[in-house]
C-alpha cells in the first residue's frame, strides 16, 4: 500500500505538525527565517568568491607589466556654414560672431542698483524754500472762562448725582479739547469715574468725551471736552527753529492740548506706524513730516522713497530732487523697491564696517576725513501698508521687518501708514521692531490696541485729533 518512502513523508509532516502544536510557533515565520538564513550563506560565498577573483587577477597585473593606452583621437571640427550651405542660412552664416544659448550675466543689474543709491553732489546749489510759502490758519475765537466755568460746575454736579464728589482743580484748552482736571474724594474709585464716560456725555451734550482716569504724572483725573469751535492747526502755525543737535530728520507733527508745538526726531525714533480711518488726517500727517523735512534737508543731506498704492496722495512730490526714484504705485513694484533698499542696507553696513563706524553721522565724518562724499538720510515712506500686505504679504513683511530691525544704524528710516489696522497688517512683528506710533481716530478699542497696546484711539475726533506715543513711552 505505502511504501517506506511515502510513510517516511506522512510521518516527518506528522511529527512536523506535532511540534509546531506543542510549541505554538508559526509555518510562515519558520520559512521566513530559514530563507533569511540561506540568503545570509549565499551572500557570504558570493563575496569570498568575488574576494579570490580580484586576488588572482592583482597577481597577474604586478606579473605581467601594462600596456599603454592610446587615447582616442579628437573628432574634427565641422563648421556647417561652410560643409553645407545650401542648409545653414546665409545670415547665419555671415556673422562673425555667435551669440551664446545663455546669456551671460552681466553686472548691469547691480550697477543700476548702486547707481541709484551712490550720493553725488549734482545737488550743491540747491537751497531751501522758504518759510514764508507756509500759510497760518486765521484767528479762531477763544472759549470765554464762562463757557469753561459752566461746563466745569455741570461735570462736578453730575458725579455727585451719581456718588461722586470731585472738585475742579483746573482747566487746559487745546484745539480741539479742553481737558479738566478733578480731583476725586478720599475713598473714590478711579474706575467709577471711567464707567460714567456715556452718562458724562449725555449730561454734557457732546458728541465724544475721553476720559484720562487717572493723568499720567498727576494726582487727578482728566475729563477731555471737545471745543464748541475746534480751531484748525497748518504747518505755518508750529513750524520755528529748532536745537542744532537735531538731524535733517526732524519734523514738526502739530499742537498738543496745552496749545504747545510738538516737533520730534524721526532718527532717533527710529520709525514710525501711523494708523487711523479715512479722513481721520493720517495722510494729512504725512504731508506735514515730508514738507518738514523738504523746508529743512537738502537732497544731499536725506532721499526718499515714497510708495503709494493709492496714487493720490503723494503724486504731488513726483517733481522734487529728494526722490530716488519715481513714486511708486504698484504693489509689485514696492516689493522690489523694498528689495533693493534692504540690499542698499547691507551695502552701507559694509561702508561703515571700513571706517569702523557704529553710526552714520559718524561715518560720514571719517568719509569726509578721507575726502569721500558722506551719505545722505534715506526716508521710506509708504502710506498704505495694507495694500502692499495683500499682494505679496510675506517679501513685504521680510523686507519690512529686516528693515526695521538693522537700518537705524546705517540712516534708513521708516514711516508706515494704514488705515486698516488689523492684526493681519500690522502684525507681531512689525509691532515690536516699529515702537514709535501715531493713531488717529479708528472705529473700534480692538484697533486701538493693536496701534497703542491700549485704549483711547477710539475716542479721538477725527480731522487731525491725534494720539502720539514715541519710543520709550
Amino acid at each position: 500500500m505505502i511504501g517506506e518512502t511515502g510513510a517516511a513523508i506522512i510521518g516527518g509532516a506528522l511529527l512536523l505538525g506535532g511540534a509546531l502544536l506543542v510549541s505554538g510557533a508559526s509555518t510562515g515565520a519558520i520559512l521566513r527565517r530559514t530563507g533569511h538564513v540561506v540568503r545570509r550563506a549565499g551572500s557570504g560565498a558570493r563575496r569570498a568568491l568575488d574576494w579570490a577573483s580580484t586576488e588572482s587577477q592583482t597577481e597577474e597585473s604586478f606579473a605581467h607589466p601594462s600596456e599603454r593606452v592610446e587615447p582616442a583621437p579628437s573628432r574634427h571640427v565641422v563648421d556647417g556654414a561652410e560643409a553645407y550651405p545650401d542648409l545653414v542660412s546665409s545670415a547665419s552664416a555671415g556673422t562673425g560672431e555667435r551669440e551664446p544659448l545663455v546669456p551671460e550675466e552681466s553686472e548691469s543689474g547691480l550697477e543700476s542698483l548702486e547707481s541709484v543709491f551712490e550720493h553725488s553732489s549734482e545737488h550743491s546749489e540747491y537751497r531751501l524754500p522758504d518759510r514764508d510759502v507756509l500759510r497760518s490758519s486765521p484767528a479762531t475765537p477763544v472759549a470765554s472762562k464762562d463757557t469753561g466755568a459752566r461746563t466745569a460746575d455741570l461735570l462736578v454736579r453730575t458725579l455727585s448725582e451719581f456718588g461722586i464728589d470731585a472738585s475742579v482743580l483746573g482747566q487746559t484748552s487745546g484745539p480741539r479739547v479742553t481737558r479738566y482736571e478733578l480731583q476725586l474724594a478720599p475713598g473714590t474709585k478711579v474706575a467709577k469715574v471711567a464707567a460714567l464716560k456715556d452718562d458724562l456725555s449725555y449730561a454734557l451734550a457732546t458728541t465724544e468725551i475721553r476720559i484720562l482716569a487717572p493723568i499720567p504724572g498727576k494726582q487727578a483725573v482728566g475729563v477731555e471736552v471737545p471745543n464748541l469751535s475746534p480751531r484748525l492747526v497748518t504747518l505755518g502755525d508750529i513750524y520755528g527753529d529748532l536745537p542744532a543737535t537735531a538731524s535733517p530728520l526732524s519734523v514738526w507733527l502739530g499742537k498738543d492740548i496745552s496749545g504747545n508745538a510738538v516737533w520730534t526726531d524721526l532718527a532717533r525714533m527710529p520709525h514710525l506706524l501711523i494708523a487711523g480711518t479715512t479722513g481721520s488726517g493720517k495722510s494729512g500727517c504725512i504731508n506735514t513730516i515730508l514738507t518738514s523735512t523738504l523746508l529743512r534737508s537738502t537732497p544731499d543731506e536725506v532721499r526718499m522713497i515714497l510708495i503709494d498704492p493709492k496714487r493720490i496722495e503723494l503724486d504731488y512730490y513726483e517733481s522734487i530732487p529728494h526722490l530716488l526714484t519715481s513714486v511708486v504705485s504698484s504693489p509689485k513694484e514696492a516689493a522690489t523697491v523694498l528689495m533693493n533698499v534692504v540690499a542698499e542696507m547691507d551695502r552701507r553696513y559694509e561702508r561703515l564696517s571700513l571706517v569702523r563706524a557704529r553710526s552714520l553721522p559718524e561715518a560720514n565724518r571719517a568719509f569726509r576725513a578721507r575726502g569721500e562724499a558722506p551719505l545722505p538720510f534715506l526716508l521710506v515712506v509708504i502710506d498704505e501698508l495694507a495694500d502692499l500686505m495683500m499682494v505679496s504679504p510675506q517679501a513685504v513683511e521680510d523686507c519690512v521687518i529686516r528693515l526695521a530691525q538693522k537700518s537705524r544704524a546705517v540712516g534708513i528710516h521708516l514711516v508706515l501708514a494704514t488705515q486698516r489696522p488689523s492684526v493681519d497688517v500690522i502684525t507681531g512683528m512689525i509691532k515690536a521692531n516699529v515702537p514709535s506710533r501715531i493713531a488717529f481716530a479708528v472705529s473700534s478699542q480692538t484697533d486701538s490696541r493693536v496701534i497703542l497696546d491700549t485704549a483711547g484711539a477710539e475716542s479721538l475726533l477725527g480731522q487731525g485729533d491725534m494720539l502720539f506715543k514715541p519710543l520709550g513711552t
